[in-house]
């Protein structure tokens, strides 16, 4: 059974004393917190990182329950939403930019700097840093338009052991919801969970 609330101290902490802002809505934090948890050892991969609240909360989760890996973030963080309909120069909710240096500012706040590893670029094409690198779980939360969502789908679902979780999986993003559903339906995965605007897919076999 899902729990809701798992991880929600840690997520409040971040709340709290993060610059910027963690985006947390609809429970999703803490079932990513979830995933990541029940990984267990093992490198965690986001796509979309803005102020870092959920690497620094990936990285705090694996702390807690004493496990190895450090977290991989991709992002270009040089804005909102840069080349979409929701283009901004700076986050439209706390008024913070969105750079590498406020992620790395807030890493060193939580003192979780040294499990961070920061790609300041776009996800596609696929960084080349990644290309040998596997993972225990992965957060795809980038660009949610088009057919970017499936293309980093494919990326990371070769790459990725145990679990993957998408972020917006609602109607707002039908290039995301298309995507899970066609995660899915992919015989080495199958859905671990669905709600609020979390998918999670868990891996089921090997391909």
């Amino acid at each position: 059974m899902m729990d809701p609330n798992y991880g929600q101290a840690l997520v409040e902490q971040i709340q709290r004393e993060i610059r910027g802002r963690i985006a947390h809505e609809q429970h999703n934090c803490n079932y990513l917190a979830w995933a990541i948890a029940q990984a267990g050892d093992g490198d965690h991969l986001e796509i979309g990182t803005l102020f870092g609240g959920t690497a620094i909360l990936a990285a705090l989760i694996k702390q807690e329950l004493g496990y190895q890996g450090d977290i991989w973030c991709v992002d270009p963080l040089d804005g909102y939403y840069v080349g979409t309909p929701y283009e901004y120069p700076v986050d439209p909710v706390s008024g913070v930019p969105i750079n590498e240096e406020t992620v790395w500012a807030n890493a060193r706040a939580f003192g979780v700097e040294e499990r961070l590893h920061i790609i300041a670029r776009p996800s596609q094409p696929w960084p080349p840093e990644l290309r040998a690198r596997t993972f225990a779980s992965a957060f795809i939360d980038g660009d949610h338009w088009g057919e970017m969502p499936w293309r980093d789908w494919e990326c990371v679902y070769p790459r990725t052991t145990r679990y993957v979780v998408f972020d917006n999986y609602d109607d707002r993003h039908p290039a995301v919801q298309q995507t899970c559903r066609a995660a899915e339906r992919n015989v080495c995965w199958q859905r671990e969970f669905a709600g609020g605007i979390t998918f999670i897919v868990r891996r089921v076999r090997e391909c």
